[in-house]
């Protein structure tokens, strides 16, 4: 009686026999590299969209104060007369901050900028904001940590408005001409 090849071997001891039946030692620890090497990759990608999407949400929060600053300043400017009218507002330093002063005008109109601590839990670098304050309006404009005025002059001289800059954290600059009367220059 002849057997057939193979007819008499188990499962088991076929596949211990069958080089072919499984993975080596080698190609598992090559597979777990390259997927260890892809979990990296991903990783770092994934920690650098973080990092851009946080930046670009503080330079929409600064574009935003600057947007609002802008508009306080030039509608605060605007009820003050054109330097041509007679003696032009003043710059005081106050406690905390400064003051334009309207000197003609009986009703004594001022702007004024100051920097005013934050509610704790409330947004802002350094936990500050500038506040500009106009007749009965205050606006507060998180994220500005310094300002600074340079007179604006006319073509005779007289003081005509203010170069304002303000500055946020690291190099962020906002520059606005403003002159009285509200105009845009």
């Amino acid at each position: 009686m002849a057997r057939r090849s193979g007819t008499s071997r188990t499962p088991q001891a076929e596949s211990r026999s069958n080089p072919e039946a499984g993975f080596t030692l080698v190609e598992v620890l090559v597979a777990l590299t390259v997927v260890t090497v892809l979990t990296a990759v991903a990783m770092g990608a994934i920690g650098a969209a973080t990092r851009a999407l946080a930046h670009g949400s503080e330079e929409a929060r600064w574009t935003r104060s600057l947007a609002l600053f802008d508009r306080a300043v030039r509608t605060a400017f605007s009820r003050f007369p054109p330097a041509f009218w007679g003696r032009a507002p003043v710059l005081e330093e106050t406690s905390g901050g400064y003051r334009i002063r309207d000197l003609s005008d009986a009703s004594g109109y001022s702007v004024s900028f100051r920097f005013v601590d934050l509610p704790d839990g409330t947004r802002g670098p350094g936990g500050r904001a500038l506040v500009v304050g106009f007749g009965s309006a205050k606006v507060a404009v998180e994220g500005v940590r310094r300002i600074e005025f340079s007179p604006l002059r006319s073509g005779d001289g007289r003081l005509a408005g203010y170069h304002i800059e303000i500055g946020g954290a690291g190099e962020r600059v906002g520059k606005f001409v403003v002159d009285f009367g509200g105009q845009y220059l």
